[in-house]
């Protein structure tokens, strides 16, 4: 098992300010940064991950604050986390993304400081928060890549087509819908006025009974929507039905 964090649309940010959220998030997990990559360019127009140390990549970060970068953290030859700082470049579209291959512990607490740091540097809409069976998926899934699905009732292949970049997409999780339900779902004030059916109100919907989860405010647009694992289910299906999840595909 392995977790994944995304978060979306964080045009703005300068690869020195991903840094040192990267930093923070090692840091938060007590473990080192034992190695970096950057993407270095290729005449055809591809890319490659080129390996560096981070004092390296600090350099690099200094004299090209837009490169995209990843740090990892590497305990007994095996990658146990991996962070990665993505922007527009080679068709992608700007996001950060973390894996982690244990639990976090406290991941709630986690999660609102983690958004709490990114923050200081610029506004972002919408983040997630999943598990998946490896890094590699986990990896893979933040932009909706090699067909990966958390739930069953999943559809794989309509979410990159949401976003930005190659495809051009209308990245309506921004404030009108979302992609699906998680135990952990970083919102805006524009996502909790979202009707269901036309009539109530996400936010409503979800402080009408305490199996709908909790919010937590993280700033004066951000709140955490916190779900029980036992409800995802449900509430994806409520929402799916409602037609307010981008990737709900009914079963």
């Amino acid at each position: 098992m392995s977790v994944g964090i995304s978060l979306y649309n964080t045009d703005g940010l300068t690869a020195l300010n991903a840094y040192e959220i990267g930093k923070f998030i090692f840091d938060r997990l007590h473990i080192n940064i034992t190695t970096a990559s950057y993407y270095k360019p290729l005449s055809n127009g591809d890319h490659t991950s080129q390996k560096i140390t981070a004092k390296g990549l600090l350099k690099k970060l200094e004299q090209n604050n837009e490169l995209q970068f990843g740090l990892y953290g590497i305990e007994n030859n095996e990658t146990i986390a991996a962070f990665y700082y993505i922007t527009k470049e080679f068709g992608s579209f700007y996001n950060l993304n973390m894996q982690y291959a244990h639990k976090i512990e406290n991941q709630k607490q986690f999660m609102v400081e983690l958004a709490k740091k990114v923050t200081e540097f610029i506004d972002f809409p919408y983040g997630i928060s999943f598990e998946l069976n490896d890094m590699f998926e986990t990896y893979f899934y933040t932009e909706g890549e090699n067909f990966y699905s958390v739930y069953k009732y999943e559809s794989p292949n309509t979410w990159n087509r949401e976003t930005p970049g190659r495809f051009k997409g209308s990245a309506r999780y921004k404030e009108s819908m979302l992609r699906m339900i998680y135990k952990f779902n970083i919102i805006n004030d524009r996502h909790l006025e979202i009707k269901l059916n036309n009539a109530i109100s996400l936010r409503d919907w979800i402080l009408s009974d305490t199996k709908h989860g909790d919010l937590t405010k993280i700033n004066n647009k951000l709140w955490l929507w916190s779900v029980d694992s036992n409800q995802l289910d449900h509430i994806n299906k409520v929402c799916g039905e409602a037609g307010i999840l981008i990737s709900w595909r009914e079963t």
